[in-house]
């Protein structure tokens, strides 16, 4: 349900004009929770940046984003990464998507 949704959101995104095909929709939080879903332009292709988030993720760190609010800078963690340019192969990088349930990973 959630990713349905998530998927609308995109191609509402697309349609309008709203986000590009490389600009990516993360989720953003402090150390403690996620609290809220944000478009970035990450200056990579947003693959490039779904597979260093994931790599993060297996060695137990995580990505940060600096979002500025009232003149500060302030320090996000990055929860989540979606992908808008085409949904079906843009979630899984190139490096996993071939890999199977058994192999240990799964797109």
């Amino acid at each position: 349900m959630k990713a349905a949704l998530l998927a609308g959101v995109a191609a509402l995104f697309l349609a309008t004009g709203t986000a590009h095909a490389e600009d990516a929709m993360v989720l953003l939080g402090d150390d403690q929770a996620p609290q809220y879903y944000t478009l970035i332009d990450p200056g990579m292709s947003c693959s490039k940046l779904l597979e260093r988030h994931l790599k993060n993720q297996e060695d137990g760190t995580w990505l940060s984003w600096i979002t500025k609010s009232e003149g500060q800078k302030k320090w996000q963690r990055v929860w989540n990464v979606i992908c808008f340019g085409h949904p079906a192969s843009s979630q899984c990088p190139p490096n996993i998507a071939e890999k199977t349930p058994e192999s240990g990973k799964a797109c």
